[in-house]
């Protein structure tokens, strides 16, 4: 993640022992953002099962990694990007399914009312 023609010094790390685990915890933050991203609470609740936030607060993390930052970039390719001055926190659920698809989880799975995604028979 981070803002077109910038990169931040914030860091942290998914959970998990080998990269099996942590590409585990990619999938779920994916999913939350997916699923939670416009319940700002519920998302926070959940993000420790993905990351290790170093003893800070949820909604700090989230703040940091989410509000200044406009795209996410995977595998070394740009698979979201906001458009205007919109920034990740305002579209964590749209950008949360385009990680789900670049992980090879399926769209299908994500539908949800809100998501505008209808859900494949």
């Amino acid at each position: 993640m981070g803002r077109r023609g910038r990169e931040t010094d914030i860091r942290y790390e998914f959970l998990g022992a080998n990269l099996g685990a942590q590409t585990q915890h990619v999938q779920y933050l994916a999913g939350n953002m997916a699923y939670n991203g416009e319940d700002l609470a519920e998302f926070n609740r959940l993000l420790p099962n993905a990351l290790d936030l170093d003893g800070v607060d949820a909604e700090v993390v989230t703040e940091q990694l989410y509000a200044g930052t406009d795209m996410i970039n995977y595998a070394g390719r740009m698979i979201y990007a906001s458009v205007g001055d919109e920034m990740l926190i305002d579209e964590l659920v749209e950008a949360g399914e385009a990680l789900c698809i670049a992980l090879g989880m399926f769209p299908a799975a994500l539908a949800r009312p809100s998501s505008g995604a209808s859900p494949q028979a």
